[in-house]
């Protein structure tokens, strides 16, 4: 299309998608608006930005790499040094293999399909792994370029594990002639995984005790650390692992808060004062409640039902659809906006952002597959909080990079992560800066109205010489 068809095209979109978004104060008449005053600059700050580029410290990123290859390289030897008190050939194992260290730790471990007729996993195994000791059998003249060993429970030689797998992964990338048939679901052996079996030392400590294997207990913190290559599980999985006793967490408020010894410790909601706080913050002294707490919220918010946070947690429904009426008694707005979201979904066919983006959701509409329908229904709550922070995140670095007095000052945008972003610019005028980066940042959309948003958003912003020294 050529340039001189621009007005013809911005009226064709003007009367095919005229919106006005009154309240957040946003007065854009169409999604051609949108494009010219948003997308075009946006798209075009971005490829700056890649020109740009980001200095590093090559010389740090290289001593960095170095440590954390020492303190891998000590933690697997470590690991095998406890495997081999239990089984000899652990000695050799790759502690990488997810196969090798699920035969360690879950030999005999029931199939998640094993109403499928599914065999649970082997008491032992053999595995091939190179041979770069150079061992050689009785009867060997020189060493063999593979070298077999025979791994089994850390329990004894057919003994069945006695720990309950909570998260599995299907089979078929597994190694030797003895690896269950691909179409099985077999316990997984992620870093999270391990992370969560290893827990903190009294946790691990408690939970084999009761299972009359204190011996193992100091020994199974050695699995902090290792994991199968890139193995990951979804924040669900990970919740899942961290749970005690199927516990769903509950916010706590009080600044007195009993620790599961009964001792009473207080500490700070928040601290803005200068230096550390007085007292530990509530986040640090209960970092992992907090996070499971985190990904609760989040998983109602984006519209988890009763049965699938159930299914997640390792709950009762019962339990669990006490937790959602809970978390929505306290939150009322939030169940009126998603009612209000999946109806809209279900009328017009679509949803929007705050900047009037709209997601096509066809299935949202009475349908013969309930799983698609669910699956729109869904997507009507999770599009607009997560495409209007995306809206959100754009508005603020088209100001950043617009500001004046940042120009002056000489700070130019270097990257993006998420909702952070990442300047660069003179030391002596860093605070002013930090202080003008702030305000872009709280009110996004200044200038496309006369009230923005209906509050001002809450932001964080640090100065330092390097991006490690300000997280």
């Amino acid at each position: 299309m050529a340039a001189k068809d621009g007005p013809q095209l911005a009226e064709l979109v003007h009367r095919s998608l005229p919106f006005t978004i009154h309240g957040a104060g946003i007065q854009l008449g169409c999604m051609w608006d949108v494009y010219c005053r948003a997308w075009l600059p946006f798209g075009a700050l971005l490829t700056d930005m890649e020109a740009v580029g980001m200095a590093v410290d090559r010389s740090h990123l290289a001593a960095a790499q170095q440590q954390a290859q020492a303190d891998q390289q000590r933690a697997q030897d470590r690991f095998r040094r406890w495997a081999a008190r239990k089984v000899g050939d652990a000695q050799h194992m790759n502690v990488g293999s997810g196969a090798q260290v699920q035969t360690l730790l879950f030999a005999g471990a029931e199939n998640r399909d094993k109403d499928k007729g599914k065999d649970p996993l082997p008491l032992e195994r053999v595995f091939k792994i190179p041979n770069a000791m150079g061992l050689m059998g009785e009867k060997d003249k020189r060493p063999k370029k593979m070298w077999d060993i025979r791994l089994h429970s850390v329990w004894g030689q057919g003994t069945k594990s006695p720990l309950t797998p909570e998260v599995f992964t299907p089979a078929g990338e597994d190694e030797g002639p003895a690896a269950p048939p691909a179409a099985a679901c077999v316990p997984a052996c992620s870093t999270p995984v391990l992370k969560g079996l290893a827990g903190k030392a009294g946790k691990a400590r408690k939970k084999l005790a009761e299972l009359g294997l204190e011996e193992e207990a100091e020994d199974l913190s050695v699995l902090r650390g290792i994991g199968e290559d890139g193995g990951d599980a979804t924040d669900d999985e990970a919740a899942a692992l961290s749970l005690d006793d199927g516990e769903l967490p509950w916010p706590v408020e009080q600044e007195e808060i009993e620790q599961e010894s009964g001792e009473k410790r207080r500490c700070l909601l928040e601290w803005e004062g200068e230096g550390s706080p007085p007292l530990p913050l509530l986040k640090d002294l209960f970092a992992s409640e907090r996070r499971k707490a985190k990904v609760l919220n989040f998983s109602i918010a984006y519209g988890k039902t009763a049965h699938g946070l159930s299914k997640d947690w390792k709950v009762s429904l019962e339990e669990a659809k006490d937790t959602v009426d809970r978390w929505y008694a306290d939150r009322p707005e939030i169940r009126k906006w998603q009612d209000e979201q999946r109806r809209q979904a279900q009328q017009r066919g679509y949803v929007t952002t705050i900047l009037g983006r709209r997601r096509q959701l066809p299935d949202a509409a009475l349908s013969r597959n309930r799983a698609a329908q669910s699956h729109a229904l869904r997507a009507a709550i999770n599009t607009p909080i997560q495409g209007s922070a995306a809206d959100i995140a754009t508005a603020a670095m088209l100001r950043i990079n617009e500001d004046e007095a940042l120009q002056s000052m000489g700070w130019r945008l270097l990257l993006q992560v998420h909702d952070e972003v990442i300047l660069e610019g003179p030391r002596e005028t860093a605070e002013l800066a930090r202080e003008r980066v702030v305000a872009c940042m709280r009110s996004p959309f200044t200038g496309l109205g006369p009230k923005p948003l209906l509050v001002d958003l809450v932001v964080d912003a640090k100065h330092a010489d390097t991006w490690y020294e300000a997280k």
